[in-house]
């Protein structure tokens, strides 16, 4: 090959990683031992295009599908192809930091001698290409192409004060600290307009797992801005048989194992660990719909309006039916002290529907000030709907407040007291043990038997990690995760059971006469006639 053929070969390589890969580099054969061309499977082509533009990408992979050896080989290109390049790879563990350096000189050591740049520093956990000058002063400086790999252990600074232009977190479920990591890392890559890529497999009892799942699901449902998302089942390597799970399970692996080496699907592969409480119920539920956030504000005639705001406390998916009906809507909430660490939640559920319309939330409101935004929601629904907080801690405050504004339609729990034969009455909803079931078995229910999938991707996300503990309890996996979705949803159909079903009370004719008069609200419980057992 002359000299000039040498220089466009060497341009073409750099504009072409696949080329290179395919015609340029060796991994080890670790079957037959030696080496090997790195000839890519068709589940790591398929990434390609994400795996090499994307700004921040998040894979979610079954084991041994050859990522490492890919990312490996990224690395190198950029180093050898781009000067001036910083690029640094943040492992769990310093074996895994080294284990992964030896790749990337493994290939670099196998490129033809004219590909190979001049290597000014090669050390366990450092690649450095260039060569030392002295500057004017005496100075040592690197010339050339000064592009860096670096391969570190994690500590929680991560590659703080570094211009990265390639950061790669490599088993990200076990590396500690990798909240702290991403946010001290993430500046000095955002100022080289440089790429972060967060590779893991799904190791749920693992430090970092909690931080990768959040991160994950955002962006598996579109919520995370330019994070993108990968995810590679187990049957992406091509030498697997189709009864590959079958023999994992022959020598000893249980689901769990299966879920975190060798996963089939995303909602397997982000489920708990032991598997979430509603087991296969959630798998038509992975189509959301972001609903019209907002405010409800009373307007000069003391109705309720209905303010949109990106901001916005209430989510609302589908406007309520607001006159002719009884019955119709019934709303429940779990209730926070509104200190910033967990939320007060409510859901308004349409019974004719079957369907969650709209759910207000909030982690800054006070349990008394929640109260006045609840009374809000049921008159924005228009047919005063029972409604139910959960009373335990700060609930007993929303209680008071919704019993002093007189709300007339307040869930009461009548308890029989067959030895004393005497009936008491509570108001709210007081949880136990026995109450949960009641409350997860409804919701577990209605996830099986629904016919469109519910639209709200957190109550969802909550549902995954939501567990029967070895003690028996009902409640989500650990306390970096939430259920307060879970709980509110759960407890409006329980109210649907309560209720008789819902019905019209007007002809389709009124319903028109009424909506042209903005007639917004029509309380059934005042009409003539009617009977209502949950006012007083």
């Amino acid at each position: 090959m002359t000299a000039e053929e040498k220089i466009q070969e060497a341009l073409k390589c750099g504009t072409d990683f696949l080329y290179w890969i395919m015609n340029y580099v060796w991994i080890e054969d670790k079957v037959a031992g030696g080496q090997t061309r790195f000839e890519l499977w068709e589940s790591q082509k398929r990434i390609l295009p994400l795996f090499l533009a994307a700004v921040y990408l998040f894979i979610l992979k079954a084991r041994q599908l050859g990522l490492t050896w890919l990312t490996a080989a990224l690395c190198l290109w950029m180093g050898i192809f781009r000067p001036n390049q910083l690029i640094v790879i943040i492992s769990a563990k310093e074996d895994l930091a080294i284990k992964f350096l030896d790749r990337v000189k493994f290939m670099l050591d196998r490129l033809p001698t004219w590909m190979k740049p001049h290597v000014y520093k090669r050390t366990s956990q450092e690649l450095h290409f260039g060569y030392e000058e002295k500057d004017r002063k005496g100075n040592t400086v690197v010339k050339g192409l000064n592009s860096c790999i670096q391969s570190l252990t994690t500590t929680p600074s991560g590659a703080q004060s570094m211009t990265v232009n390639l950061l790669v977190l490599d088993e990200a479920s076990l590396i500690e600290n990798i909240r702290k990591i991403w946010r001290s890392s993430k500046p000095g890559v955002d100022s080289a307009h440089g790429r972060i890529l967060v590779i893991s497999n799904p190791i749920k009892d693992g430090s970092g797992w909690p931080w990768f799942r959040e991160q994950y699901v955002k962006a598996w449902r579109g919520l995370a801005g330019r994070i993108r998302h990968v995810f590679m089942p187990w049957w992406d390597h091509p030498d697997r048989p189709k009864n590959f799970i079958e023999i994992q399970r022959s020598e000893g692996y249980d689901d769990d194992d299966i879920a975190m080496h060798y996963p089939s699907t995303i909602e397997e592969a982000i489920e708990a660990l032991t598997g979430n409480y509603f087991g296969k119920a959630l798998a038509k539920h992975n189509q959301f719909t972001d609903g019209q956030k907002g405010y409800l504000e009373y307007d000069d005639d003391g109705d309720i309006r209905f303010e949109p705001s990106k901001h916005g406390i209430l989510e609302v998916w589908e406007e309520p039916d607001q006159v002719g009906w009884r019955n119709l809507h019934v709303i429940f909430s779990d209730v926070s002290e509104g200190l910033g660490q967990t939320s007060s939640v409510a859901y308004v559920f349409n019974r004719d529907k079957r369907k969650f319309v709209a759910k207000l939330k909030s982690s800054k409101i006070a349990a008394d000030l929640w109260a006045d935004e609840l009374i809000k929601l049921a008159k924005w629904c228009g047919d005063t709907p029972l409604l139910c907080p959960e009373v335990s801690g700060a609930g007993q405050t929303t209680l008071k407040v919704l019993r002093r504004e007189r709300y007339p339609r307040i869930y009461r729990d009548r308890q029989e007291d067959k030895v004393r034969k005497k009936v008491t009455t509570t108001y709210g909803w007081a949880e136990s043990r026995k109450k949960k079931v009641l409350l997860v078995d409804a919701l577990k229910g209605y996830l099986r038997d629904s016919e469109t999938p519910v639209p709200d991707g957190e109550l969802i996300d909550q549902c995954s990690t939501f567990i029967r503990h070895p003690d028996g309890r009902l409640a989500k996996e650990d306390e970096t995760k939430r259920d307060d979705c879970v709980i509110a949803a759960g407890g409006c159909l329980v109210l649907d059971e309560t209720l008789p079903a819902p019905e019209r009370t007007m002809t389709e004719r009124d319903i028109v006469i009424a909506t042209s008069l903005s007639v917004t609200k029509i309380p059934w419980a005042n009409q003539e006639g009617s009977r209502d057992p949950w006012v007083e």
